[in-house]
């Protein structure tokens, strides 16, 4: 039978409960304890995440930058929740909301004309796809309803 020793010592009584041993768990590492807890505060707002998308950054990239913004406004990164993935859920939920006011408050003064073409258009992996492009324009209006891909 082999006992695990633990190499780090404190002084601190929840310390000291936590390394212990007993018969039952004798050779069993506990889990890590982490170091520190995350922060709640969530410094993306929907002016900052559209203007993250406007300008195409990766949420990497974004990443570094608000990170930086943050830490020069005397923000410690340990209070915020800041990682590629919280980015990204905020980008999404930007763009669904942008979506949902686009599609609730359209209403152009005269009914629109619907056209479309196609479009060869260059796609993420490097190569080529057609296209179908759905514009509608009015009286001071133009929309993009949308530009599917044609598999046929």
């Amino acid at each position: 039978m082999v006992e695990l020793e633990s190499s780090f010592e404190s002084s601190s009584p929840a310390n000291a409960a936590d390394t212990s041993t007993s018969s039952s768990n004798a050779g069993v590492a506990s889990p890590p304890k982490p170091l520190r807890t995350r922060g709640t505060k969530s410094v993306l707002s929907p002016d900052l995440v559209g203007a993250l998308d406007r300008t195409g950054v990766s949420s990497r990239r974004a990443l570094g930058i608000v990170a930086a913004t943050a830490s020069s406004l005397g923000h410690g990164p340990q209070e915020l929740v800041l990682n590629p993935e919280s980015i990204g859920q905020a980008r999404a939920k930007y763009r669904s909301t942008l979506a949902k006011d686009i599609k609730e408050t359209f209403s152009p003064p005269t009914p629109p004309t619907v056209h479309w073409e196609e479009k060869i258009l260059p796609q993420d992996d490097g190569t080529r796809a057609e296209r179908l492009a759905i514009p509608v324009t009015g009286e001071g209006v133009e929309k993009l309803l949308g530009v599917p891909k044609l598999h046929s």
